[in-house]
């Protein structure tokens, strides 16, 4: 039996319109709240509108990266260190990695997403999660 979770807010901050509509699919399927910011900059103004339980993240995106987008929260906003972090990104070898381990984020997921990848990743993290459909 599936475990439905509504209400668990999912903030997806990725310029590809493409990669936000599959997430949103998947993640509404599975019972999440979904919200979608095209870049950092969007992001901050959906965190400042409602707190997300997960933030999915690209790593390269206009205006502001992925890793300025963790680096400032973590900063300005402490509360949203409780908060998993997770990047999403086709810069995915080992240097790109460790670049952002200082940064801790909850997990580095490669480009292209599978489903079953993300579902388990989202399982991994300190939340109830929704199972994969």
């Amino acid at each position: 039996m599936r475990r439905m979770l509504m209400g668990r807010r999912i903030l997806i901050i990725d310029d590809d319109p493409v990669a936000q509509e599959l997430l949103t699919l998947w993640l509404t399927d599975a019972g999440y709240e979904v919200v979608t910011a095209a870049d950092g900059a969007e992001g901050f103004v959906e965190l400042d509108r409602r707190t997300p339980d997960v933030i999915l993240c690209d790593r390269i995106m206009p205006i502001m990266s992925g890793f300025e987008f963790l680096d400032r929260p973590r900063r300005d906003y402490p509360a949203l260190d409780r908060i998993p972090f997770v990047f999403l990104t086709a810069l995915a070898d080992q240097r790109d990695v460790d670049i952002t381990r200082d940064l801790n984020p909850s997990a580095y997921l490669a480009k292209p997403i599978q489903r079953k990848t993300l579902f388990a990743a989202l399982a991994t993290l300190s939340l109830p999660v929704a199972a994969e459909p």
